[in-house]
This record gives structure tokens, sequence and C-alpha cells, in this order.
């Protein structure tokens, strides 16, 4: 009877052992062999929402008269570490700041927004590393000598240079519009580039067009870059416009304004 009973059963471990390793198998191949596959069209999903506002309506009196009414109002919340690093605004800032030595302000970075970044997407990896190592950068607004030779290596690690190139180089490449599956293969391509030798190299603007779909040129990626900052602004504009400034009883240049320092307070 016992033996009956294995012979039914042997098949069926059988079967059971051959459908786990498919399962195996296929889970190896989506999450290993084609990872970047599904990751890049994971990063490519739109997600959308949207607002259901509850209205109670208004109250009235037995007269007809406005007793309570609805007001649409906004709350928000500054988050500052999002929007340092996600926003070109304040890439820019930090950006500069990490090349200067010196917290350049929001403000300042709206005043000199578009050459600033346009400078910085131009960088090559090699000149960022260069500057890690206290060898100096040049653009065309910001000149920063080199150290002397033999000073270099001590006043380069003094400084922390090597942890604000790498900082720089971050924010610089967060600056073209990419998917985070793109991102990783420029920073890989930026990791090549200075391995690869001397010489300037290819600017990160080059690097972004060989990752990009369909190449485009150096040149269409600067217009891409110009147009993403424009987007970004407009949002941070709209958003400023929702927000009731004059009940706070400060003087307002413009809401954009005001929440730029609303930011840089934050930032403080």
């Amino acid at each position: 009877m016992s033996l009956a009973v294995a012979r039914r059963t042997t098949p069926l471990l059988l079967i059971l052992v051959v459908g786990a390793i498919v399962v195996l198998v296929r889970l190896f191949n989506v999450q290993v062999v084609e990872h970047e596959v599904w990751a890049e069209e994971a990063a490519r999903l739109v997600h959308a929402g949207k607002e259901l506002p509850y209205e109670r309506g208004r109250i009235l009196d037995t007269k007809g008269r406005v007793l309570a009414r609805d007001k649409e109002t906004f709350h928000l919340v500054l988050t500052y570490r999002d929007f340092r690093r996600g926003h070109p605004l304040g890439q820019v800032a930090h950006a500069r700041s990490l090349l200067e030595g010196r917290p350049v302000s929001l403000m300042e970075a709206r005043e000199n927004l578009f050459e600033w970044a346009d400078e910085l997407v131009r960088l090559t990896p090699r000149q960022v590393a260069a500057f890690g190592r206290g060898e100096g950068l040049e653009t065309p607004s910001l000149r920063l000598p080199a150290f002397p030779e033999e000073q270099r290596r001590e006043r380069a690690r003094a400084q922390g240079l090597a942890g604000r190139a790498k900082d720089l180089g971050f924010y610089l490449r967060r600056l073209i519009p990419m998917s985070s599956v793109e991102y990783r293969r420029l920073e890989k391509l930026a990791r090549e580039e200075v391995r690869r030798g001397e010489g300037v190299g290819n600017s990160y603007l080059e690097l972004a067009s060989r990752v990009l779909p369909g190449r485009p040129a150096p040149g269409a990626l600067r217009i891409l870059v110009e147009r993403r900052i424009l987007r970004a602004l407009e949002r941070l504009a709209g958003m400023a416009e929702l927000l009731e400034w004059d009940a706070r009883g400060r003087f307002i240049v413009s809401p954009l304004a005001e929440l730029i320092l609303e930011l840089e307070d934050t930032r403080r």
C-alpha cells in the first residue's frame, strides 16, 4: 500500500520541482538579465491624480445674509532637500556654491540661472575631477586658479574639494532632463571619461547625447535644458500665486520672489 502511494507521489514532486525551477529562471531573467529594460519602463510611467474638493456651501441667516462660505486655501510645506535636488534653481545655486566655496543665494542664482546652468552642463567630467584635485577650473563667468603644485594635495583636502567635486557632478547631471536609468548610464560614462586619460574630454551634454534615445545633438539638449528650467520656474510661480502673501504684512516684489525668499529662509 505504501509503495503504491510513493509511486503516485513521485511524479507530483517532479512536476513541483520543475515548476519551481521554471519560476526561478524567469525571476532571474526579469530581475537580473532584463533589469535595465524593466527599470526604464518603470521610470517612464506617468503618475496622474486629481483633487476632489469638498464644498459645504454657504450658510445664511434668516435675512439671507452670508454667515459662512467656502474658501479655497492652500497649505505649502517646504521640503528643501527635495527642492535643491530636483529643481533647477536649487541645483544651480548649490552647484555654484560648491564651485565658489560660498553660499550663493537663490536670488543670485535666479538672476543668472540660464547662463550658469549652460556653463555647468558644458563642463566635462575631467574638468570636474581636476577641480576636485585642486587644479583649478574656468568657465565664462568664473575663474578658479590652481593651487601651487607643492601645496595642491594638502589644500584640496583642507577645502574638501574631492567631496565638492562629487556633489557638483550630481547637481549638473540633474540639470539634464533624463530618466533615472539614463542618469545611471550617464554616471558610468562620466567615470569612464575620467579614467580614459588626459585632455579636456567630452562635456556632460555630449555624453548625455549618447545615452538619450535618438542621440540628440548637444545643441538640441541645451534647448531641452532651457525648456526644463522655464517650465520649472512657471510651476514655482504658479504655486506662489496661490498663496496669500499680503496677509503677512511684508513688502512684496512678486509672489515668486517672495517664495524664493521663503525657500532661502528654509535653506538657512
